[in-house]
């Protein structure tokens, strides 16, 4: 009974950490929304993915337009009441997918978006389109 258990828990541990890990493509946009959801933008620049190179300064100009421009839809909607993921069309190369996920805000209505996500050195990351 004991490594019954013992395997149940293993098995459980590493399903939570497979999805909750961004080594995916699921768990990278998963990563993302949650961290817009809880208004951590840092960690929402984390998942992104820039052509080139940013500074610092970039950065932080990026992440307060970002709050500046797409926050204020999202409080305007009330917030992010929860947000779910409906497909996930992997490239046949397996160097990018697209993440349709739909968003629902705390005034009722939602919206779906599909997210451009590609993989760099092994890690997935959302295309941020700059």
């Amino acid at each position: 009974m004991k490594k019954l258990l013992s395997l149940f828990f293993v098995i459980a541990v590493t399903i939570c950490f497979m999805s909750c890990s961004n080594n995916s493509p699921e768990g990278v946009v998963k990563e993302y929304y949650a961290a817009i959801e809880a208004k951590d933008y840092d960690k929402a620049m984390e998942c992104l993915y820039f052509k080139k190179e940013l500074t610092e300064s970039q950065k932080e100009q990026f992440k307060n337009l970002f709050i500046d421009k797409a926050q204020k839809q999202v409080d305007k909607k009330g917030g992010i009441k929860s947000f779910e993921i409906s497909n996930t069309d992997i490239a046949e190369d397996g160097k990018s997918a697209i993440v349709s996920v739909t968003t629902t805000y705390g005034d009722g209505t939602s919206n779906s978006q599909n997210n451009k996500v590609l993989k760099v050195e092994d890690k997935w990351l959302i295309d941020s389109g700059k």
